[in-house]
């Protein structure tokens, strides 16, 4: 859950004991998550990216805070055991990853096909219905294509929480993925939690971060866990990774095929997929341990998430004037539309790669939404950093608009007009 200003990583309780049963087809990682919104926690439409597989260096002890390992099974999945030796690896490996000891005992159990789906998922509620008349106004979405639906898909993929507590013993749920391998991967995310959660980070969270439709600070909130999980994911055989590439991916192509469309699946999967990668990107500037600045200083935008050096550079969106409504017409949202709707925008017309390059001059938006009959609508007023940015982008949203019914651009100097009604 989260709380507008600051971070609350959520605790859960329980006991370290196992239950598995089926093998879960309902896989994903869930997750605690610091904002009062909606955890919009994750999706995708490629697998998470690998994180570097370089080794981190270890600056302090790691102390365990497990008994003694004996061997004995602590939890079983389908056709795979789990011992209290390898649990204990999983977490000396979050441990080394975080640099960080964990100061209280943790656990894991593991649960069989939707435990988590039943046990976290009631009323959860991923994409809001304010972003997805965002989604629907610019056309990212159709009238065939549903909230309801595209939620329950996101909710049955749940496959881990953080974290039950059992007096000082924190416990880690993680449903059995299908895989020895990818439970444990989803259990490595799960325990990075469980480690904030023991030794929380200073977690400022600027209060920019709450101006745009995206969630914004899932980037470090999701970003982090995902981030040491790939780099477990890193570690494993070929063999073992290709095992679980159809299962790692939050939201999967036959998510895709049964109702999720590209941009909703960008937004549910944006911690997740671009999270690591800001991780990554702030370690080339040089950053020491830059898991801990992430989650001391939470991403302001979407843009210092796909943009690491945005985020070093702790550049902020420049004020923008909203746009006028129509006469007579009362506004029903607004706010800052932010990079990555507009990335999403342009990936209709371009690849990811260009895509990306056309947003990265961005500097500011602010939007108004209303509604004509069944119709969603939105005027959009982007501020670009020069002239040239502009024209660039306002090129590929012609080509944007062309294949739409009611949709405008145009350009003026270094900003960027549209208008869209769609539904």
């Amino acid at each position: 859950m989260r709380s507008p200003g600051r971070l609350r990583l959520s605790v859960v309780a329980l006991v370290l004991v196992l239950t598995a049963c089926t093998a879960s087809d309902d896989v994903t990682t869930s997750t605690s998550d610091p904002r009062v919104t909606t955890s919009q926690a994750s999706s995708t439409t490629t697998p998470p990216v690998p994180a570097s597989t370089e080794a981190t260096t270890t600056t302090i002890e790691i102390v365990s805070p497990l008994p003694p390992p004996t061997g004995e099974v602590i939890a079983t999945g389908e056709g795979w055991e789990l011992t209290d030796v390898e649990f204990a690896e999983l977490v000396d490996f979050t441990a080394r990853a975080m640099q960080r000891s964990f100061p209280d005992p943790v656990a894991v159990e593991v649960l069989g096909t939707s435990g988590i789906t039943d046990a976290t998922a009631t009323g959860f509620e991923f994409l809001t219905n304010e972003q997805w008349e965002l989604l629907r106004a610019l056309g990212l979405v159709t009238n065939d294509h549903s909230l309801d639906v595209v939620n329950e898909i996101r909710r049955e993929r749940l496959r881990g929480t953080c974290c039950t507590e059992d007096g000082d013993l924190l416990i880690v749920q993680v449903e059995d993925a299908g895989s020895e391998e990818l439970t444990k991967v989803v259990t490595v995310h799960e325990l990075v939690h469980a480690l904030l959660t023991q030794s929380p980070p200073q977690g400022v969270v600027p209060s920019e971060a709450f101006d745009e439709p995206a969630d914004v600070v899932s980037g470090a909130a999701e970003g982090v866990p995902q981030w040491v999980a790939m780099r477990y994911h890193a570690a494993l055989t070929v063999a073992e990774q290709e095992g679980m590439a159809e299962e790692l991916p939050i939201i999967r192509s036959v998510d895709l095929a049964a109702g999720v469309p590209p941009a909703a699946a960008e937004l549910l999967g944006f911690g997740y997929v671009r999270g690591p990668v800001l991780i990554d990107g702030i370690t080339a500037a040089g950053v020491e341990r830059p898991y801990d600045k992430v989650v001391d200083r939470f991403p302001a935008s979407s843009e210092q998430v796909l943009f690491p050096a945005a985020y070093v550079e702790a550049e902020l969106p420049v004020p923008v004037s909203p746009p006028g409504l129509p006469s007579g017409v009362a506004g029903t949202a607004s706010g800052r539309l932010g990079s990555l709707y507009l990335m999403m925008m342009a990936k209709t017309v371009v690849d990811e790669t260009t895509a990306l390059e056309l947003v990265r001059a961005w500097a500011g938006d602010s939007y108004v939404q209303w509604s004509e009959g069944s119709k969603s609508c939105l005027a959009l007023e982007i501020a670009m950093d020069d002239g040239p940015a502009a024209v660039a982008l306002s090129d590929v949203l012609q080509t944007w608009a062309g294949e739409r019914v009611d949709a405008t651009v145009d350009v003026a100097g270094s900003s960027v007009s549209v208008g869209s009604c769609s539904g």
